[in-house]
């Protein structure tokens, strides 16, 4: 067998013959995936991902089955690889959190493969684990195939109140997008919301719930969308096809909206064209307003071996921040924790555990920044407020710690302003 190396999408990665490959989002490829690698995503497994994957090389896809689906939509790009030669495999719905491509990777167990992987061993049954070291023994990877999906938004209905307009992945949304309730392909999931807001905040999503997967991560963007004033609504796998937005609108039915949705009338079992319809009405998209959030990190400490600067969110750093301990308002799961080292490398980070939550999520970012070199720490969320930096730093007291933070002194119980100076030193 070929040597080989699963590479999550915080880790750099690291080139040997035949890399395995983790990523939340198939939309996440870029600087990421190289030629030759097999990828496993924590995106539904349809001929969208397949397509947008294949321009970085891939050798062999393993995704997320999403409920399947109306016409099978949600695996169905394993017939397509078979075309072209590319071994792919679905997990099982209920095995692995959509959207989270760690869990696809370690939960994950294969319902479907094409062709091309079982020729390589993959079958029904086997760990998502195994399955990819299996798909490293593939042949090098082909070429693009062309025309696939559709990536300039289409309107489908037009009102005084606002459009309606089509899109097969959220990632394909655009700023002119604003006024618009955008009904797209994909699964309803937190991590294409959250790539859907970093692009534009539209007046309403309607999206598929993905088969909801395990923990509901199906349509876990909806609160996401509620937190940013937009109403959401998901549609029933079975009923329209996963990865074609105009299936979305016109096939259809909502299974589940969130308050804001449901206060336009929108409510399970209603067509998503209706439902997409009576989201026209909701008030134009709100920009942030100035005194919400503070964008510029402020300094809030300075000695001569470094700063300590406060910044309401992660996403708020700059490269200027390279040698800063970092307070902020964000809790330290692993989506902030990869933003941020996206942007900059910082001395050290003090966030919010965000109550912890579910599997600990809410301070899983700390181990990333071990691995990244980083001495970092979190204030326990009822100590501080979250969203608010300089609260972190002012009010925070530590609840947990990194081992490099441990090695520089810091400890449960202290004052996040007296961890932040011994990060510092």
């Amino acid at each position: 067998m070929r040597p080989w190396r699963a590479v999550t999408a915080s880790l750099q990665c690291v080139v040997v013959s035949a890399r395995i490959v983790v990523l939340d989002s198939v939309t996440q490829c870029q600087g990421r995936v190289q030629e030759g690698d097999v990828l496993v995503a924590g995106s539904f497994a349809g001929a969208l991902s397949l397509r947008l994957a294949l321009p970085f090389g891939i050798r062999g896809l393993i995704a997320h089955a999403a409920g399947i689906g109306k016409d099978a939509a949600g695996i169905s790009a394993l017939g397509v690889a078979d075309t072209l030669a590319i071994p792919a495999a679905a997990v099982d719905t209920m095995s692995a959190r959509i959207g989270d491509g760690p869990s696809v990777h370690g939960d994950g167990v294969i319902s479907h493969a094409n062709a091309a992987a079982r020729a390589l061993g993959v079958e029904a049954g086997m760990s998502a684990r195994d399955a990819a070291r299996r798909l490293t023994r593939a042949g090098p990877p082909r070429a693009l195939a062309a025309g696939l999906t559709h990536e300039t938004p289409r309107v489908v209905d037009e009102t005084a109140a606002g459009r309606v307009v089509c899109v097969d992945t959220l990632s394909f949304a655009t700023s002119a997008n604003a006024g618009d309730v955008v009904c797209a392909g994909s699964h309803s999931g937190r991590v294409n919301i959250e790539a859907l807001l970093r692009i534009v905040k539209p007046r309403g999503v309607v999206a598929s719930d993905g088969g909801m997967a395990r923990d509901r991560s199906g349509i876990s963007g909806l609160a996401r969308l509620e937190d940013a004033d937009v109403a959401g609504a998901a549609v029933d796998t079975m009923s329209a096809r996963i990865g074609d937005g105009p299936s979305v609108h016109d096939d259809g039915v909502i299974s589940h909206a969130n308050t804001a949705a449901r206060a336009l009338g929108v409510e399970a079992g209603m067509t998503a064209r209706d439902a997409a319809r009576r989201l026209t009405r909701a008030g134009p998209p709100r920009a942030l307003a100035g005194a919400l959030a503070h964008e510029t990190p402020r300094v809030l400490d300075e000695i001569a071996i470094g700063r300590v600067v406060c910044v309401d969110t992660l996403s708020f750093v700059t490269s200027g921040n390279a040698g800063d301990v970092v307070c902020a308002g964000s809790d330290s799961g692993r989506v902030n924790i990869e933003t941020l080292l996206r942007i900059v490398k910082p001395r050290g980070v003090i966030a919010s555990d965000g109550g912890m939550a579910r599997e600990r999520s809410g301070i899983s970012g700390l181990a990333l920044l071990d691995d990244a070199g980083v001495a970092a720490a979190a204030v326990d969320a009822m100590s501080a407020r979250i969203g608010d930096g300089r609260s972190t730093w002012q009010d925070g007291v530590v609840s947990a710690v990194n081992a490099r933070a441990d090695r520089a002194g810091v400890m449960v119980g202290q004052p996040a302003r007296v961890a932040a100076r011994q990060i510092l030193h």
